[in-house]
């Protein structure tokens, strides 16, 4: 998570998690420097996520199955259940 704080304070980047870490944790969604975590398989979330992303930069207005992003404060998933 270093290198995500560190990335983001040297460029204008959107730091996107995934792997299996990212999948049983996705409360790293928290973290300062994370824009946005993927659970699961990312082949078709991540792409879908990449797309919305390059429409309209920042958290996406709509949900994206297998996504947590942070929007205004409140960090959610597609289903829209918050973390605790």
């Amino acid at each position: 998570l270093d290198w995500a704080r560190q990335l983001k304070g040297s460029f204008p980047v959107h730091v996107v998690m995934g792997g299996p870490h990212a999948t049983y944790h996705p409360e790293l969604i928290r973290q300062p420097g994370v824009d946005a975590v993927c659970v699961g398989e990312g082949e078709e979330s991540f792409p879908e996520y990449l797309e919305a992303y390059a429409r309209e930069p920042g958290p996406p207005s709509r949900p994206i199955a297998g996504c947590w992003h942070c929007r205004a404060a409140r960090c959610s998933c597609s289903s829209g259940v918050a973390l605790a």
